[in-house]
């Protein structure tokens, strides 16, 4: 495991990410909106170091303004916002690649760690949870161990986040992998990386990661409100077999339409513009890894020094 004094990987959108966001709403049906899509989709393979996996972005909704503040003050119904950001990109990992009652590990040493598994346990799943203290990372060892002695291969998953935000701990996803090889297991590997993502070194196809997560508010400088996945071959085949339910997060149903150059859903063409214009997709991976680095050891040590 690594320790990273992550204190804070959100910037704000640049400014033409920013203009693109406010700009009018475009009709997703439209011919032309099949550029901003396939743009979109074959850039972020760069941003996860991948040429074999498949992007996958969901859209959340336009939110509206808010009502006058005297209409916020009577007692009336709520309606629910459902928007897609890391969260709704948990989910689609999980319920894409997996059926109700699989076996699946997770370590927990934080609170973003601990609601992915709350998640999966919700979701139907088995869930082995690996304790770990609160500002410690993955264990290799142990999650070694405990696929060594899976002699049955039923566990199918392993879930790992690889920068726990709520304590800036990033753990070796790298050493995850050989872990699991070798114990010789076939799970999945399952990476949360919301945080880490942009902000720190991410080797899709190298460490064989078969669903990586992330959204679009933390290291990628962008607005909140886009989940997105990153997915390999095996988890692709994965998800023919997969029973837990999914309709917003179908991963058949949004391969399908991305092809056409759209989505299954009503899109929010201007966080989809945002995507294309800020720094995820506009500035080299390793030039913005080293700035989040040197923005966080020059906050570091300015800490360290302060009296």
């Amino acid at each position: 495991m690594r320790a990273a004094a992550i204190l804070c990987v959100r910037a704000w959108p640049r400014a033409e990410a920013t203009r693109r966001r406010g700009a009018a709403a475009e009709n997703h049906r439209d011919p032309h909106f099949a550029y901003l899509v396939n743009k979109v989709l074959d850039d972020l393979k760069y941003l996860f170091k991948t040429k074999d996996g498949q992007c996958f972005v969901f859209p959340g909704a336009q939110a509206k303004r808010r009502a006058p503040r005297a209409c916020r003050a009577l007692t009336v119904p709520r309606g629910v916002l459902c928007t897609a950001t890391g969260t709704g990109a948990w989910e689609a990992g999980l319920t894409n690649t997996l059926s109700r009652g699989d076996k699946v590990v997770c370590f927990r040493y934080g609170q973003f760690s601990h609601l992915w598994i709350d998640q999966a346990q919700r979701l139907g799943l088995d869930v082995t949870v690996l304790e770990e203290p609160w500002g410690s990372g993955a264990n290799e060892e142990r999650l070694r161990a405990l696929l060594a002695a899976d002699t049955k291969k039923e566990i199918k998953a392993v879930m790992v986040v690889h920068n726990e935000t709520t304590t800036g701990v990033t753990s070796d996803i790298g050493k995850c992998r050989a872990a699991m090889d070798e114990a010789d297991h076939p799970a999945l590997l399952l990476v949360d990386g919301v945080s880490s993502i942009g902000a720190c070194d991410f080797r899709m196809d190298e460490w064989r990661v078969d669903v990586a997560m992330t959204g679009s508010q933390k290291a990628l400088s962008l607005p909140t409100g886009l989940g997105i996945c990153c997915v390999s071959k095996k988890a692709l085949e994965a998800s023919k077999k997969a029973n837990l339910p999914r309709v917003f997060f179908s991963l058949a149903d949004m391969s399908k339409m991305n092809a056409l150059g759209t989505f299954p859903v009503c899109a929010c063409a201007p966080r989809c513009a945002a995507c294309m214009a800020g720094p995820t997709l506009t500035c080299p991976c390793r030039a913005r890894v080293c700035a989040h680095s040197t923005r966080r050891l020059c906050r570091f040590c300015t800490a360290w020094t302060r009296p």
